[in-house]
């Protein structure tokens, strides 16, 4: 597998389930990075800001760098708040499934 954009693709460029949420028991570290990802996720949306991972492919390399995915913000917060990236970007995806 390999990311594209933000996303998880297997190698015929599907997604890949990455998880179910109702099975993640996040620590309360991770609550709250998730409550401030979910935050900053609706002020990307509002603002435009906030792209799919397909949208992302067909900018790379134009407008995408001012853009943010899921992954982008799940990344940051991971790397903010010291918390498990795959479960924060497992609620995020749950949360925006339309960005997933």
């Amino acid at each position: 597998m390999f990311r594209h954009g933000g996303s998880l693709h297997g190698r015929h460029h599907r997604r890949v389930f990455i998880g179910d949420a109702s099975a993640i028991e996040p620590s309360a570290a991770t609550q709250n990075a998730y409550a401030e990802a979910v935050d900053y996720t609706f002020r990307c949306m509002h603002q435009g800001l906030l792209i799919t991972p397909n949208e992302a492919l067909m900018l790379a390399g134009t407008g995408a760098k001012d853009k943010e995915t899921l992954y982008s913000i799940a990344c940051k917060f991971a790397r903010d708040e010291a918390v498990d990236l795959q479960d924060l970007l497992c609620l995020l995806g749950h949360r925006f499934p339309d960005y997933n």
